[in-house]
């Protein structure tokens, strides 16, 4: 909703890190939905490298959100049908979890489904 993207959109001091130390990503994801009670259709992920493509379409597929932003390989986010969030804010991503129905609006999908 709007005031989720708002709250999203204002996090004051919020900033990406870079990596964080070695750690396997759909391990650390997969394994907090399932301890938190929460299901997949609940997360919401963005990443740039297509060594975590199968992630994001598992997240996709379980009915998340799932968008690549500055990806290291815009082939393989395409053939994986992973919409790619467009141009360098990532604040869209922000209302793309409010609202999915903006990926469309703020991603390239490569005129497939979203």
């Amino acid at each position: 909703n709007a005031k989720t993207a708002e709250v999203l959109l204002n996090l004051r001091g919020a900033q990406l890190l870079g990596k964080v130390g070695p750690f396997k990503k759909s391990d650390a994801i997969f394994n907090h939905v399932e301890k938190s009670d929460y299901t997949l259709s609940q997360v919401a992920a963005i990443d740039d490298s297509s060594a975590n493509i199968t992630t994001l379409a598992k997240i996709r597929d379980r009915g998340g959100v799932a968008v690549g932003f500055r990806v290291n390989d815009a082939n393989a986010f395409k053939e994986a049908r992973i919409p790619v969030l467009r141009g360098e804010d990532l604040r869209p991503f922000a209302e793309i979890v409010a609202d999915p129905a903006k990926i469309r609006q703020y991603c390239e999908t490569w005129g497939i489904e979203a």
